[in-house]
């Protein structure tokens, strides 16, 4: 809700002088970056509104008419490697760290766009709002007030990302490594040009954790990249295939089916190496 009571749409206003344009206004700002979280603020506005007409103090409700955004049921959007490459090559220029840091780091959005240059003191400043990035220290530091389970965090970075940070250009004034507060257009105009579908910013994230699962990173380390509070949030990216079902039978098939002379031929059945058996193991 800091994003609603920050916005300039609203601050100042009586909600007398606060109109359906505004609020859909924002809805489909909020949008851009993430429908869950724009439904949610919708709710809650809408929510005020319907307590104030009841206390007499407006006489409708401007939220009333705005539509909530559809959202999907029970299954997160995962871009395939080829999707996201997609992505990457249709996105300008300017958007395309950005996209690179969700993706390599399954950071929040809301938390890459608070990205800061570091500067003296950030690391013992107290009540910090704002992410970090420190190429001295190699990592991007997230606060607790930013961060969903209010623990601060450290992401650490990669040569690529570290070389990637290196080249942007930095504003002194503002600090911020990027210049948006919520999704740019050049983001829907991206997904719109690599023909991609129900793809907003949030998915970057998604895809990211899913993609570190899939390539063997443990759900602990995982776990706490995102920042999330338990394992068990983690665990819905664990998404259980039939190719990831058969690499598992293969692994297992290497360690048991290996032949003394060559563990890279094909096992022979004459040389396999049986298993004890079930009384070998129990009496030996």
């Amino acid at each position: 809700m800091n994003s609603l009571l920050k916005s300039d749409l609203f601050r100042g206003k009586r909600l007398s002088e606060i109109t359906t344009e505004s609020v859909a206004k924002y809805h489909a700002e909020r949008g851009a970056g993430w429908k869950v979280s724009a439904n949610r603020e919708l709710g809650f506005l809408k929510l005020i509104f319907q307590r104030a007409v009841e206390w007499g103090e407006v006489s409708r409700n401007p939220a009333a008419l705005v539509k909530k955004f559809p959202e999907p049921k029970n299954k997160l959007r995962i871009l395939t490697d080829d999707e996201a490459t997609k992505l990457l090559e249709a996105a300008r220029p300017h958007l395309v760290p950005f996209l690179r840091i969700l993706l390599t780091t399954a950071m929040r959005p809301h938390e890459a766009f608070a990205l800061r240059w570091e500067y003296p003191g950030w690391d013992t400043e107290k009540g910090l709002k704002v992410s970090v990035v420190s190429l001295k220290k190699k990592i991007i530091f997230i606060p607790g007030a930013l961060a969903k389970n209010h623990k601060n965090r450290e992401v650490p970075l990669s040569k690529e990302l570290v070389a990637m940070f290196e080249a942007l250009p930095r504003d002194s004034k503002s600090r911020k490594v990027f210049p948006w507060n919520s999704a740019p257009k050049s983001f829907r105009a991206a997904v719109t040009s690599a023909k991609l579908k129900d793809v907003d910013l949030y998915t970057l994230k998604h895809t990211a954790a899913s993609r570190m699962v899939r390539a063997g990173v443990d759900l602990i380390t995982v776990t706490e990249l995102i920042g999330h509070s338990d394992v068990k949030t983690t665990m819905i990216y664990c998404h259980i295939s039939s190719e990831t079902k058969r690499e598992a039978v293969e692994k297992m098939s290497r360690i048991y089916f290996r032949t003394p002379k060559n563990a890279d031929a094909p096992p022979d059945p004459a040389t396999v190496i049986p298993l004890p058996s079930l009384r070998e193991r129990v009496y030996n």
